[in-house]
């Protein structure tokens, strides 16, 4: 399934729409959720109205979010 196939509707409960990794806290809640039901797919880099707007990683981006 290629991401055209996601992109083709708007979020379901088992696909989410994250635009960047600055919001890792919301990320992080839909992995909590995807978890306890029958796993989804989250695509960062992708609004709400169905944009892809890519994602930037920067050189401590990888840091960063092994952190949290």
């Amino acid at each position: 399934m290629g991401i055209s196939t996601f992109l083709e509707d708007d979020e379901k409960e088992n696909v989410e729409f994250k635009t960047s990794l600055s919001e890792i806290g919301e990320i992080l809640k839909t992995i909590s959720a995807f978890s306890n039901k029958r796993g989804g797919t989250i695509l960062v880099g992708v609004t709400d109205a169905r944009d892809v707007v890519g994602v930037d990683i920067g050189t401590n981006t990888l840091e960063d979010l092994q952190i949290v």
